[in-house]
């Protein structure tokens, strides 16, 4: 049962910390008080009661306190010391695009084949066509921990789907079927047939410290997806969870 509040509160912080960076405010006044102390049904009708929309909605998510109501999950909370991962979450440093219920683009997944609504396309979209030094081909590997899970599956569509538009950009995506040792030896191969750049959405921090290290001094820049990975040498942190043990 401990595992399955564990998820819970996972997907909580995850709503927390979408839009972490947004300097929006809550217009609508919360009763912050009366938050901390209610559960069930009755926290669900004062949400509703709110009337939050887009960056509203989004805000509150971000500054509701950790719930007093439910003591198994106020307990878990602490011993699991999640408030060490919300201290360690990389902050962007820049303004981010207030976020509107309905934006982003139709698209159909390059390798599922499923329909799906990539709701961020447009907060820093690129011109299609080539990237960087138009005469150059850039090699570029993305090691997703598993496509078995939905959401990991869609985040490979989203990620080939912009690569296709750019005519330089040759993006390999591959699946370590959550096999950490796998996942390494991806990242290794990509450093020996030199890419330009990696992407990396690991199933756990630490066993990617030393492969993104060695990538670091063959001057292959990399990049963490979603959880941090065990080194401080990427280039760029591309976050919407908080980082993982």
């Amino acid at each position: 049962m401990q595992s399955y509040y564990i998820k819970i509160l996972k997907s909580v912080l995850i709503l927390l910390l979408v839009l972490l960076t947004s300097k929006s405010a809550i217009a609508v006044k919360v009763n912050w008080a009366k938050i901390k102390n209610i559960k069930d049904r009755a926290f669900v009708e004062y949400v509703n009661s709110l009337g939050l929309k887009n960056q509203e909605a989004v805000n509150f998510w971000k500054k509701l306190p950790l719930s007093k109501a439910n003591k198994q999950i106020n307990k878990i909370f602490r011993k699991e010391a999640f408030a060490i991962y919300l201290n360690k979450y990389p902050r962007s440093k820049g303004k981010v695009p207030d976020f509107k219920v309905g934006t982003g683009t139709n698209v159909t997944g390059p390798m599922s084949k499923q329909s799906l609504k990539l709701p961020f396309s447009n907060y820093y979209p690129l011109k299609e066509g080539p990237v960087g030094d138009p005469n150059r081909v850039y090699k570029i590997g993305y090691t997703i921990h598993g496509f078995g899970h939905p959401w990991l599956l869609s985040n490979a569509d989203s990620a080939i789907w912009e690569a296709n538009k750019h005519s330089n950009v040759k993006l390999t995506v591959l699946d370590p079927a959550f096999d950490n040792q796998k996942q390494i030896a991806q990242i290794d191969n990509w450093i020996n047939e030199k890419f330009n750049g990696i992407l990396i959405w690991p199933m756990q921090e630490a066993p990617t410290g030393p492969p993104v290290d060695r990538a670091f001094k063959k001057g292959i820049p990399s990049v963490s997806v979603d959880r941090l990975v065990g080194s401080s040498k990427v280039r760029v942190r591309v976050t919407g969870n908080f980082p993982a043990r």
